[in-house]
């Protein structure tokens, strides 16, 4: 279980080898390997290496280039934001499909790799909600 907020967070997925990790978090219930969530916890970390070598820029243009692809090839509507950025981190948050799916995450870069922290949700985030994962978000401790 992860413990974030008053909802019960369980693993869905987990994903990991020598150079990256992937673990989803859905609210207990709901089928996340099936895409029948409401709401989405992603935790990713990318080892840099010699074969993946990579800007904090280039990683958030590179993510978010692909989202845009999805949207202009489905002929929706895509919106994307940066809240924060310094040389090593970027907050940001996205809406699809006039905010049908919504995003705020944040990236972090080191010298010895990536982390990504992604909360999604089928719908638009209440203002409450937005509040509140920004400050999760600004306030995770990475390890």
């Amino acid at each position: 279980m992860l413990l974030l907020d008053s909802k019960k967070w369980e693993k869905a997925v987990e994903q990991k080898d020598d150079k990256s990790i992937v673990i989803e978090y859905g609210i207990k219930g709901e089928d996340v390997k099936n895409f029948k969530w409401t709401q989405l916890v992603t935790v990713q970390y990318f080892v840099i290496t010699d074969n993946f070598k990579t800007t904090l820029d280039e990683y958030y243009k590179t993510h978010i280039g692909a989202i845009e692809a999805i949207a202009k090839n489905s002929e929706k509507p895509f919106e994307k934001k940066i809240i924060y950025q310094n040389k090593n981190e970027i907050l940001y948050e996205w809406k699809f499909d006039n905010a049908k799916e919504t995003e705020i995450a944040r990236v972090v870069y080191t010298p010895k790799g990536i982390y990504h922290i992604h909360f999604a949700k089928k719908g638009a985030f209440t203002n409450e909600e937005k509040a509140k994962y920004i400050d999760l978000l600004k306030t995770a401790q990475l390890k």
